[in-house]
């Protein structure tokens, strides 16, 4: 098989690429361990704040733009019926956004590392028979993007900093949406049969410098923000990826069908699913013996270049091994590519593509989340964190965390880069989608971290995000009950 490398040759981070920052030792004051936490970075990179959760309490660690702790700030105990939301700071102040069951009110606590204090307040804000799919930042307000449970409308709320509200509603009854057999469907319906299914991409600033994952891909539906604008690609049916736009600030939305298949192939279509990617849209589609992998214009729905896999005796459109990973536990191993769309045959599906070096590369392949790991994210040999926030699916969520602060959450995709089973191959493509056979394939921000951890046993991957164009990267210690922050 030509230019069969293991993406390792493309690894070359010296040791010393790792700057660590501090640890924070967490004294819990009611005996409880550390389950999951976040990061929030402050207006005008000013700080940032680590907030640390143990299923009760809120716990705030405070830094000022030059690394250097602060303080620690606890909550009081959240109860059952508040569940986070949001985030976002401005000034001093870290607002941490609450829904509250059955309330036409969120609850707000405001963490000032300044003041030393903590302090609560309520908005209102009826989001009622709503269920959230995305938060996300846009002309410096918090925006949570909702649709309703049993019509078939979306809202956009926005929150300013003086937490004055604002709500667009915006009917989509107007289009057609189709489910997993290509029979008409309600848009609210598609969203909860695969509410559990949901990608965000590009939604806030500290997050958005991080790229997708092969099992974040997997998912049938995604919600990308592009500029002023959320785009929902749907690939619940076999003949389109249906792309919804929605312009942030007036509202108004426009809709499209990009085909995959003609009708007459829709029997044939086993699997599908879609990426996008500036203005292209990176289609994959399984059919009985081969792969088609094509790329289009994602407004006019132009044919850019298209290509395909079938058994034999190599790959042509690969530029590493062909290789099924095993991450949680240290494994890899090269397939063939019978092998490889045996897996396509009965995993689920995802593509994704990124810019590097005037290059396209186009990651392709199949997950299973259940093979070669426990289920979580969790290295170390005690009974410690096992990150819910890391592991858990964008869904239907209660309690303390809510969906929304895992969705589109660059720890999130670092997690799921490392459960279960991922079989995958890497191309890399010139500015016409023609392949480069020669050109290496450059390794991105999660394999610098796995060089980190390669050798590392107690420790889990908790919080990673941007902060002054450099990216921060915590690893908790449960035995310690400490979380070590590091540069990268």
């Amino acid at each position: 098989m030509r230019f069969i490398f293991s993406l390792l040759v493309f690894v070359t981070f010296p040791l010393y690429s790792q700057v660590e920052i501090t640890n924070i030792v967490h004294q819990p004051d009611n005996c409880l361990s550390i389950s999951n936490g976040f990061a929030l970075v402050a207006e005008n990179n000013a700080g940032f704040s680590i907030f640390l959760l143990d299923g009760k309490k809120i716990y705030a660690n405070g830094f000022d733009a030059g690394y250097q702790y602060l303080s620690r700030l606890d909550s009081r105990e959240i109860s059952s019926r508040e569940e986070y939301i949001a985030g976002k700071g401005y000034g001093d102040n870290y607002h941490l956004f609450f829904k509250v069951r059955v309330s036409d009110q969120l609850m707000v606590q405001t963490f000032n590392f300044a003041k030393d204090t903590v302090t609560e307040s309520s908005v209102p804000l009826d989001m009622r028979n709503q269920e959230i799919l995305q938060y996300f930042e846009h002309d410096n307000k918090v925006h949570l993007l909702t649709v309703g449970a049993k019509q078939d409308v979306l809202f956009l709320h926005a929150i300013d900093e003086d937490f004055k509200t604002s709500t667009k509603k915006i009917p989509i009854n107007q289009y057609v949406f189709y489910n997993y057999r290509q029979n008409e469907r309600p848009f609210h319906k598609i969203i909860y049969d695969n509410f559990q299914e949901i990608s965000g991409v590009g939604m806030n600033p500290s997050q958005a410098a991080f790229p997708m994952t092969l099992p974040e891909s997997t998912r049938p539906t995604k919600i990308y923000k592009q500029d002023n604008t959320l785009v929902f690609a749907l690939d619940a049916g076999p003949l389109f990826t249906q792309l919804l736009y929605v312009n942030i600030e007036t509202g108004e939305t426009n809709f499209n069908n990009i085909a995959k298949v003609s009708a007459q192939e829709e029997k044939d279509v086993l699997q599908s699913n879609s990426y996008l990617l500036d203005k292209e849209l990176y289609q994959i589609v399984r059919k009985d013996d081969i792969l088609e992998i094509s790329v289009k214009n994602s407004k006019t729905g132009e044919l850019l270049n298209k290509f395909e896999l079938s058994d034999g005796d190599e790959f042509p459109y690969t530029n590493t091994a062909t290789l099924t990973l095993k991450p949680s536990k240290k494994k890899r191993k090269e397939v063939s590519p019978g092998q490889f769309l045996r897996f396509a045959k009965y995993d689920p599906l995802g593509i994704y593509a990124t810019k590097v070096d005037g290059a396209t590369q186009i990651t392709y392949g199949t997950w299973d989340k259940d093979r070669g790991n426990n289920g979580s994210l969790n290295n170390s040999k005690s009974n410690g964190a096992t990150l819910a926030l890391v592991t858990m699916s964008a869904g239907l969520a209660g309690g303390l965390i809510y969906l929304a602060v895992s969705s589109g959450n660059s720890i999130q995709s670092y997690g799921l880069h490392h459960v279960g089973m991922t079989t995958r191959a890497i191309g890399v493509f010139d500015e016409r989608f023609q392949h480069l056979p020669e050109k290496g394939v450059q390794a991105n921000i999660y394999h610098r971290i796995d060089y980190y951890n390669y050798r590392k046993e107690d420790t889990t991957p908790f919080v990673l995000f941007q902060f002054k164009d450099t990216t921060i990267y915590g690893s908790f210690y449960p035995d310690q009950n400490a979380l070590k922050l590091l540069k990268f």
